[in-house]
C-alpha cells in the first residue's frame, strides 16, 4: 500500500545579524582553513516577507546550526579549562552562565580574530533554550 510522502520540513528563520555571524563566518573560516585563493563567494539567500525574515517562518535554533557557529575555535581554546563550547550538553549546563557573561561584556575572550555579533548571539542562544536545547 502506497503512503503519502511527508511534508517538507518548515525553513529556518533567522535574522539577518545572525545570518552574517553565524553563516558568512562559518564560510570565511572554512575559505581561511582551506586556503582558497581569493575567488567571488556567492551565498544564496530567500527573504520572506509574509515570514517576517529570512528563510520560512519559524526559527529553528538547533545548537550546531545557529548556537556552535558563533563559538569559534580560538574561543574554544580559552574556555577549554572549564569545558567545551562545541559540546551541546556542556553548554546547555553552562547556559545561565555564559548568557550573563556575553550579555555583560565579560565574554568572549578578547584576542580571537574577527567579530562577535554579541545582540544576534543572546538572540540563538535565547531562542536555543526556549525550543528546550535542540541538537
Amino acid at each position: 500500500m502506497p503512503t503519502d510522502p511527508k511534508p517538507p520540513a518548515p525553513a529556518a528563520h533567522i535574522t539577518f545579524e545572525q545570518f552574517t555571524e553565524s553563516t558568512l563566518g562559518a564560510v570565511f573560516r572554512a575559505v581561511q582553513a582551506h586556503k582558497i585563493p581569493h575567488r567571488p563567494i556567492i551565498i544564496g539567500l530567500v527573504f520572506d516577507p509574509q515570514g517576517g525574515g529570512y528563510g520560512g517562518t519559524q526559527m529553528n535554533c538547533g545548537f550546531a546550526a545557529v548556537v556552535k557557529p558563533f563559538f569559534t575555535d580560538c574561543y574554544r581554546q580559552h574556555m577549554l579549562f572549564k569545558f567545551d563550547l562545541w559540546e551541546p550538553n556542556a553548554v546547555k549546563n553552562n547556559w545561565q552562565g555564559i548568557h550573563d557573561a556575553v550579555n555583560n561584556g565579560s565574554m568572549p575572550a578578547p584576542g580571537c580574530a574577527g567579530t562577535f555579533n554579541k545582540q544576534g548571539f543572546l538572540d540563538a542562544f535565547q531562542c536555543w533554550k526556549d525550543q528546550g536545547f535542540p541538537p
